[in-house]
């Protein structure tokens, strides 16, 4: 297991941990749902939790050698 999906675990667990004590503290299963959509969501879009690797900016990782403009 590499290390991107150790780090996608524990935000999970993170997740799954804060939404049961929510959860457990209101006494609310659907709360606790909610709670844990809500934090898998920003977890997705603040980009910690990542489903794929990061890629370069041309959309592939990134390149050795002379793949930028030549001047000359």
């Amino acid at each position: 297991m590499g290390a991107r999906q150790k780090l996608n675990g524990a935000y999970l667990m993170g997740n799954f941990i804060l939404a049961v004590l929510l959860g457990g503290v209101t006494g609310s299963l659907i709360l606790g749902v909610i709670a844990f959509a809500v934090g898998l969501g920003c977890s997705l879009a603040g980009e910690e939790i990542r489903l794929v690797g990061r890629q370069g900016p041309s959309g592939s990782h990134s390149k050795k050698g002379g793949s930028g403009p030549r001047h000359g």
